[in-house]
């Protein structure tokens, strides 16, 4: 079992910053520690995406749907995330540099679309 206390490689950290500028605006978005050391993503009581790390390599998984993995999984640099995989969860491993931004961004925000907060009628965004 991880350690829920443990602290952030630099590398991890660098990721979470950048991971931040995508959520941040979206609202109601809150991070969270698990158990094992892992950043949870949340929005509500769903999960938007985990961080943790490979032997040091930060590793990030995303919630999306089984289209949108598949099309990740076969344009290469993401893979179907274990245990999770068949839900949709897909996930990269890297640096801040070696991470697909654009991608990691269409997911998260198209998740939390699905998943957050919905607009009341008559409101527009």
């Amino acid at each position: 079992m991880g350690d829920p206390n443990r602290k952030l490689t630099a590398a991890e950290e660098g990721v979470l910053k950048r991971l931040r500028r995508i959520y941040e605006p979206l609202g109601g978005v809150v991070e969270e520690r698990d158990k094992f050391g892992h950043v949870s993503i949340r929005v509500g009581k769903k999960t938007l995406a985990m961080l943790g790390s490979n032997d040091g390599v930060p590793s990030l998984g995303l919630k999306s749907d089984l289209t949108t993995q598949a099309l990740l999984v076969d344009r290469g640099g993401f893979y179907r995330t274990p245990y999770v995989g068949q839900h949709g969860w897909v996930s990269i491993d890297g640096t801040v540099k070696q991470m697909d931004w654009p991608a990691i961004e269409d997911v998260l925000v198209a998740t939390y679309r699905a998943l957050g907060p919905k607009q009341k009628p008559g409101r527009s965004a």
